[in-house]
């Protein structure tokens, strides 16, 4: 979503971003280098090495693990954990692809262009490289607000369905209040 805001702006009118995948822009935060290699070296790189050798459960054991935190595939229900190893095929394509690819990186710069209202939803248990991503975007795009679901880790939509729900309904109902204060330049976003 962030990405097709960034190519076809005209098309866009407000955009609800969970945690977006940025994780090329930790490259230039504080701390960032090194908590995106040891997420790279704990997790990314031996899913895409399980994937490889067939072990297509130990693969998406760990991209789960280190997209949403460690023992995620171990704790789902086994019906869960059926319907989840369907993705496998697509996980183990996207950690043959370089991360370049697979994340694509975004600058302040591109982000600060992004001129409608934005919503930055992160998860209270949710990796540390998360807030990083978002704290960031939300200092970059200059009509952007936060919102912390409780009792969730990346999938937010799933771990607290209901609060997830309603944040982001309250902010959709906003979007044409908030987009003629931002024409008349008087919306100032909050956290």
């Amino acid at each position: 979503s962030l990405r097709f805001a960034l190519r076809y702006p005209e098309k866009v009118r407000s955009l609800a971003l969970a945690e977006p995948p940025v994780q090329p822009l930790l490259e230039r935060l504080p701390g960032g280098v090194k908590m995106l290699e040891r997420v790279r070296a704990t997790y990314w790189t031996p899913s895409g090495v399980a994937f490889e050798r067939g072990d297509m459960e130990e693969g998406v054991r760990r991209f789960l693990d280190g997209a949403i935190g460690p023992g995620t595939y171990d704790a789902m229900p086994e019906r869960a954990r059926h319907a989840i190893m369907k993705n496998a095929p697509e996980m183990a394509a996207a950690t043959r692809a370089s991360f370049e690819l697979f994340m694509p990186d975004v600058t302040c710069e591109e982000a600060g262009r992004i001129r409608v209202p934005v919503l930055l939803l992160r998860g209270e248990r949710s990796h540390p490289m998360y807030y990083l991503i978002n704290d960031e975007l939300a200092r970059c795009l200059p009509y952007a607000e936060q919102a912390l679901i409780q009792n969730a880790a990346h999938v937010l939509n799933t771990h607290n369905p209901e609060q997830h729900d309603r944040i982001v309904l309250d902010f959709l109902s906003r979007v044409p209040d908030l987009t003629r204060k931002m024409a008349a330049g008087g919306y100032t976003p909050t956290s």
